[in-house]
């Protein structure tokens, strides 16, 4: 875990059988959401990798963190030559860009466009909406 990373919450046992039905359903609604993310990112089918690049793009910019490649790949612990790779690929995808902005390029190199921001929103719109079911 980094230091970016939430602290993981341990139930006890007592309280962990009575969360057996929701832990299921949780993890159940989670492959559901992680299986329509293409189809809100014009049906391109990315790894595991490249989706949390694309997660952490989109939050460091309301975060303010950086997003060179050895920043971002140490928050999604992969490494640099592979971050890089991936970078390279939604770049060619125009899923991200490049930061052109001369105030704020240093910190930020990488941005999310526009339309995988507004898919990113709409999929974050559809996990909450269908969560509150559970």
């Amino acid at each position: 875990m980094n230091e970016n990373s939430d602290r993981i919450i341990q139930c006890d046992t007592e309280k962990s059988g009575q969360l057996d039905g929701l832990h299921s359903r949780l993890a159940e609604h989670i492959n559901a959401q992680n299986r329509l993310r293409s189809d809100y990112v014009n049906h391109v089918d990315f790894g595991e990798a490249s989706w949390d690049i694309i997660l952490d793009l989109f939050a460091s910019e309301y975060f303010n963190r950086s997003t060179s490649v050895p920043a971002l790949a140490a928050r999604v612990t992969i490494s640099e030559a592979l971050c890089d790779r991936y970078i390279n690929y939604l770049l060619d995808q125009e899923k991200i860009h490049a930061n052109r902005n001369p105030q704020t390029m240093a910190v930020r190199p990488f941005l999310v466009a526009d339309a995988t921001k507004e898919g990113i929103k709409a999929w974050l719109d559809n996990c909450m909406h269908n969560a509150l079911q559970i």
